[in-house]
């Protein structure tokens, strides 16, 4: 198949689409003849990646499901050669192999007007390095995933940066490790849906980095601490299907998310060890720093049995109630304003006094089996 735009000296906007298959073979299109096109989109139409020919006036710039892409070398001289650009999408793209210069010497990408990002489905190294060579000042929606939690550390100060300005006007950061279906971990300024998904390509504002690994006891710790000490509030939610994700989930340092506010559990391993973690708190006894001290809604979704160790975690962690006229202990983090926890199963340990010491409001997590609807007949007949 041969595609060639000759001459169209007053087209703005170009979407072509190939079906891939072993024997349909897709000419690159010439493009030197649309000097006026502003919007390119690709669905399996490779560019000729040495000389890409694209016009430097693109602002909206979409390659996808492409299976020999560029170079990184040649993906960067082409971004380079499209300075007006705004919206960059880039979905299936697996580039050619070369040596890549270290990161401290990694060629940087300057596009001033770009305000969109999308990422979905590149090599995991290559979203890294791509993400950290851009410098946008205006970027206000990103999406970016799979990223390497491996590598992180060696990018993490440049992508930050661009995440910055977007996280900047967000109300709140969710966070999710193990509860997604692309990622192993998500950072999101979109609300949490469930399954977390990947957003639909909207004009709205915010970001998502979905993040993979191949050591999950090492790396996921390396997820925290990419948005360690954060001032905007953030809801984490703990999904561990996997042992070595729980092992992991065991290991993180809680001191690194001060402004941690809702933390949501759904687990079947033992939580005794997160729940230590987080009753030990560092400096003098008489002003320890509390890990997570704005800590406000716990939540244990589904959960029917009491989870290990939670009754001492309640106590180390607010220890216990005003007693004969003793003031509460000052230095202990404030109460919880919701605990979704399975209140019947705690009822043995506590009053209903004692747990308002805990918690300013207490909902059941336990599910509730629906109703029989020959019972509720009779309880009708009944009331009648």
């Amino acid at each position: 198949m041969t595609l060639r735009v000759i001459s169209m000296p007053i087209l703005e906007h170009l979407e072509l689409k190939a079906r891939p298959g072993p024997a349909v073979h897709v000419e690159p299109p010439n493009l030197h003849g649309s000097p006026s096109l502003r919007t390119l989109v690709l669905h399996s139409v490779p560019l000729d990646w040495p000389s890409p020919s694209v016009p430097g006036g693109v602002r909206s710039l979409g390659i996808c499901n492409i299976k020999n892409g560029p170079t990184f070398s040649q993906l960067l001289a082409l971004l380079s050669s499209t300075p007006m650009l705004e919206e960059l999408r880039l979905e299936g793209v697996y580039l050619t192999s070369e040596s890549s210069p270290p990161v401290e010497q990694q060629r940087t990408l300057d596009l001033p007007y770009l305000q969109t990002i999308r990422m979905v489905n590149l090599a995991r190294e290559t979203t890294n390095r791509l993400l950290s060579s851009i410098r946008a000042g205006q970027v206000r929606s990103l999406v970016a995933t799979p990223l390497d939690l491996s590598t992180l550390p060696d990018y993490t100060r440049h992508i930050q940066k661009l995440v910055a300005q977007i996280a900047s006007s967000a109300q709140e950061i969710f966070l999710d490790i193990g509860g997604s279906e692309f990622a192993l971990a998500v950072i999101s300024s979109y609300k949490a849906s469930e399954p977390f998904g990947i957003p639909p390509i909207t004009g709205r504002a915010g970001f998502v980095l979905g993040f993979r690994t191949n050591h999950y006891d090492r790396d996921i710790q390396n997820f925290v601490s990419f948005v360690a000490y954060t001032p905007i509030p953030i809801s984490l939610s703990l999904n561990s299907r996997q042992p070595w994700t729980n092992i992991a989930i065991e290991r993180l340092d809680w001191d690194q998310l001060p402004s941690l506010r809702q933390l949501e559990i759904k687990s079947h391993y033992d939580l005794g060890p997160t729940f230590r973690n987080l009753s030990r708190p560092r400096g003098p006894r008489h002003s320890p720093r509390w890990p997570c001290p704005n800590l406000s809604i716990l939540k244990f979704p589904g959960m029917e049995k009491g989870p290990s160790g939670f009754v001492t975690f309640l106590l180390d962690r607010w220890g216990p109630p005003a007693h004969a006229g003793l003031v509460i202990d000052r230095s202990r983090p404030v109460k919880l304003a919701l605990c979704h926890a399975p209140k019947k199963a705690l009822s043995k340990y506590f009053s209903e006094g004692l747990i308002a010491h805990y918690a300013k409001v207490w909902e059941d997590s336990a599910t509730v089996p629906p109703e029989d609807e020959s019972v509720t007949e009779e309880k009708d007949k009944e009331t009648g």
